[in-house]
């Protein structure tokens, strides 16, 4: 139910210091956005090998075998191991970047299964405004992951972090534009606006107003296929709504 989604990944860009950080993430962009993922970990498989130290790579990694991809079958397993390794190199770290505590944050979840202090962790970072951590701060108010769930804090950091450029906070703001404003209109265009970057959120949301008519008339060919697109980046809620709808439950 995690996102980290994503991303999980796919949903996070993140801001690397070297050339050639820069140009794998150019490349590891554009074969995620072509949903390419195989090939994107068989790269950054081979970055990791000539770059050791590159945390940034082997957190995305983490991150596939976690939640899985099209083409790349989950392993909880294998991700908990990967997570557990970096933790040991990033909890040492001094002057923690918000983008270190964030990725601290995930890999404590996702390793330990401690929300809490994986909340703390990534509150921490959000409140250094780091976008990709207050759309996550957002995700869990909203699931009650970690922390009580609260719609009006969950509305307030997807603000944040949709004034900050981010796709994934976009959605959560739009959803409860929709859903607690009353909204609509508004609120459908901020998912749709989301799920036309690719954000697997964004994508999620949009399939449900489309296949319910939330916000819009109802299409269900093409609620379907943005459900599909977000199960391919391993969205929990995607994977597990395509497995209800294939027994038939709407």
């Amino acid at each position: 139910m995690k996102i980290i989604l994503f991303f999980l990944l796919t949903v996070f860009c993140f801001s690397p210091a070297f050339p050639e950080e820069i140009i794998i993430n150019k490349k590891l962009n554009g074969l995620e956005r072509e949903y390419e993922f195989p090939k994107a970990l068989k790269m950054m498989e081979a970055h990791i090998e000539e770059f050791p130290d590159d945390y940034v790579i082997q957190f995305r990694i983490a991150n596939y075998f976690f939640y899985g991809r099209k083409g790349v079958e989950a392993n909880r397993q294998k991700a908990r191991r990967l997570y557990l390794t970096l933790l040991q190199s990033l909890i040492r770290m001094q002057d923690k970047s918000p983008e270190l505590l964030y990725i601290i944050g995930i890999a404590v979840s996702n390793s330990s299964g401690n929300t809490v202090s994986a909340f703390n962790w990534l509150l921490e970072s959000a409140e250094k405004k780091y976008p990709p951590a207050e759309a996550e701060i957002a995700f869990r108010y909203m699931k009650g992951i970690g922390v009580k769930s609260n719609f009006e804090q969950a509305a307030q950091w997807a603000k944040k972090a949709m004034e900050h450029g981010n796709s994934l906070g976009q959605a959560i703001y739009g959803a409860y534009l929709l859903n607690v404003e009353k909204k609509r209109v508004e609120g459908y265009h901020l998912i749709q606006k989301s799920a036309d970057s690719g954000n697997a959120g964004g994508l999620y949301m949009l399939f449900h107003c489309l296949y319910y008519g939330k916000g819009c008339k109802v299409n269900k060919d093409t609620a379907l296929k943005c459900l599909e697109l977000s199960s391919y980046q391993g969205f929990s809620d995607a994977i597990a709504k395509l497995k209800i709808l294939k027994r038939g439950v709407k």
